[in-house]
């Protein structure tokens, strides 16, 4: 799970920022470190093996939380495009909704 992010609508200016750019903010930076810290109190010196989405928020709190560990026991860091949320966000016609339903039929719910 990742950190808060920004809204996918600007408030002041009504642009619309495509899902999957969507960065966090400075509280869901805070938010992916003390996580590390916390995972880190619980795992101790285990190996790790950090999986996360291919959204940039995810991204970024995968590498907040990477850094919070010690290098040793990151034995992988995967971007994995099969736990991405469903891409509907920012959509905003019929027609675009319906060609997600459509690949959402054709790929499965978590793709």
């Amino acid at each position: 799970r990742h950190g808060e992010a920004n809204p996918l609508r600007d408030p002041v200016t009504g642009e619309i920022t495509p899902d999957a750019s969507v960065c966090l903010t400075e509280k869901g930076m805070l938010q992916s470190k003390h996580a590390g810290r916390r995972l880190k109190n619980i795992i101790g010196d285990l190996d790790v093996y950090m999986y996360y989405s291919p959204y940039g928020r995810a991204k970024q709190s995968a590498e907040l939380i990477a850094r919070v560990l010690d290098a040793s026991q990151i034995v992988r860091v995967t971007e994995e495009p099969r736990i991405a949320e469903q891409q509907v966000g920012g959509v905003l016609s019929e027609e675009d909704i319906q060609a997600c339903k459509t690949q959402r039929e054709h790929f499965g719910r978590f793709f």
